[in-house]
């Protein structure tokens, strides 16, 4: 009778353990699974954070380039308009800006040129402004026109 349960008992437990020994492994496979997901979930990541480092970068030497092309429409259309004396408008301009703070690596060109409107008898400045900066390797840059109605 001790065999008979025993051997009963046995036999549960050979089948217990074949379950087990049929299991076993797939657990590390749902590990492995897991852990590949989440290094592509952080590899999206890290790239997506990159993108976006770099964006901001481009923004901010944008305007600091529009920034740069507006001083120097500015300064020429006052050269071109002086207080006292005649309006001339017939060199460029070329500002450095990079010793300014917040002008790092960044310069402007400003020109001016007389348009003639026939058909009204109105002459018309048009200036032009180009600011650049430079950040490593990021270049940006902007442009900027205004037109100014000369005097008779």
């Amino acid at each position: 009778m001790y065999l008979n349960a025993h051997s009963n008992n046995s036999v549960k437990d050979i089948r217990s353990l074949s379950g087990l020994a049929a299991q076993r492994g797939s657990l590390l496979v749902v590990a492995v699974f897991v852990v590949v997901v989440f290094s592509l979930i952080g590899l999206v990541m890290t790239r997506m954070l990159a993108a976006s480092a770099q964006n901001t970068v481009v923004e901010v030497y944008g305007l600091r380039a529009l920034n740069a092309a507006q001083s120097a429409l500015q300064q020429k259309v006052a050269l071109a308009f002086p207080v006292t004396g005649a309006s001339t408008c017939d060199d460029s301009l070329a500002l450095d800006l990079s010793a300014q703070n917040g002008f790092e690596g960044c310069s402007a060109t400003a020109t001016c040129a007389l348009t003639p409107f026939t058909s009204e008898n109105i002459d018309y400045y048009r200036f032009e402004a180009t600011g650049v900066c430079v950040a490593g390797e990021i270049v940006t840059s902007r442009r900027v026109k205004i037109d100014a109605k000369v005097n008779p």
